[in-house]
């Protein structure tokens, strides 16, 4: 299994292995938005030009960039919540 390296921390885990067709079905599909509270991010040009190319050539142009970044959060917040929770937790001053 491939490892990953932690952000920040120099330490590896495993990374999950994903076969093609779930990371289609994971990640390339269209996301419905009713909101009109979106932000603007900025990431960095090879980024955005890798996802670009995920969405044109794997997507077909069916999938807007809007939809993979959120699709990929969304992923990311439900893989990492009970990492993301105790952190969270010992960030906190509490010694008020």
């Amino acid at each position: 299994m491939k490892k990953i390296v932690l952000f920040g921390s120099g330490k590896t885990a495993q990374a999950k292995e994903c076969r093609g067709q779930d990371y289609k079905s994971l990640f390339i599909r269209e996301v419905v938005s009713k909101s009109r509270a979106n932000k603007v991010v900025y990431i960095r040009k090879e980024h955005h030009d890798r996802i670009l190319k995920v969405v044109q050539i794997i997507g077909k142009n069916e999938v807007s960039l809007f939809s993979f970044l959120d699709n990929v959060l969304e992923h990311h917040f439900a893989t990492y919540q009970g990492e993301l929770n105790e952190l969270y937790e010992n960030s906190i001053d509490k010694s008020f």
